[in-house]
């Protein structure tokens, strides 16, 4: 599906994975949805990771959205916290900074 999107399928650190996108899929906005992702929570409650959160953060990865990026150790509210606090600049690119923000949870 990668391919069919315009990109080259990405193999590297994908073992904790529920989800991903191609950054320039404004046509479909096409969203590869893994295995695990069925057994995420609906919605998010406190600090858990959850459906709601991973189709937000994926959403905002498109290039006609926010073109965010995912930098490394900032998964989590915790480390996106500590990423907003400490980086600012970086923080309102990264990807699990804006869902947070963006569905308000704790």
């Amino acid at each position: 599906m990668d391919r069919a999107t315009g990109c080259v399928p990405n193999r590297k650190n994908i073992t904790g994975e529920v989800a991903h996108v191609c950054r320039p899929d404004t046509a479909t906005h096409t969203i590869a949805i893994q295995e695990r992702f069925c057994t995420l929570d609906n919605k998010s409650a406190a600090t858990m990771d959850s459906k709601q959160l991973t189709i937000v953060h994926e959403c905002t990865h498109f290039i006609d959205t926010f073109g965010s990026v995912d930098y490394n150790n900032t998964y989590g509210q915790f480390l996106s916290k500590r990423l907003a606090q400490s980086e600012p600049k970086m923080a309102i690119q990264n990807a699990d900074n804006i869902s947070w923000y963006i569905l308000c949870v704790d």
